[in-house]
């Protein structure tokens, strides 16, 4: 492990980009096992060796371009789906409408029967059933 570990000062490691490369060489193997389609272990392989170039890479700075082109464009995806993954938790307790003045996103208790609603972004005011 002694050569390992003096090997690798000047290189970045693994980043965002790397573990998104890892994660799509694994699921490239698992359809190729899936399907049987060439196709998919040849995009595997491609993922692989980009990895593993930019792992053992010295040129930090690309590098960290390339990381940082890739979060800019992740972030957005990531925080959507988050925010789906805690609706699809919470709707049981909750139940979430649109008020009709300025489509802002309200969340009420689910189970009080009809109620008054009011928004907290223009004050308008909406009857809903939860």
């Amino acid at each position: 492990m002694d050569w390992f570990r003096r090997m690798m000062p000047g290189r970045r490691g693994i980043d965002g980009l790397g573990w998104a490369l890892l994660a799509g060489a694994a699921v490239s193997m698992a359809l190729r096992r899936a399907t049987g389609y060439r196709l998919f272990w040849t995009l595997a392989f491609v993922l692989l060796a980009v990895f593993f170039l930019r792992f053992f890479s010295r040129d930090a700075g690309r590098r960290y371009e390339e990381n940082r082109r890739f979060m800019a464009l992740w972030r957005p995806l990531a925080r959507r789906f988050s925010s789906w993954a805690d609706a699809l938790r919470d709707a049981r307790a909750h139940r979430r409408f649109r008020c009709p003045s300025c489509g802002q996103k309200v969340r009420v208790p689910r189970g009080k029967g009809k109620i008054c609603i009011t928004c907290p972004r223009c004050r308008a005011e909406f009857v809903r059933r939860t």
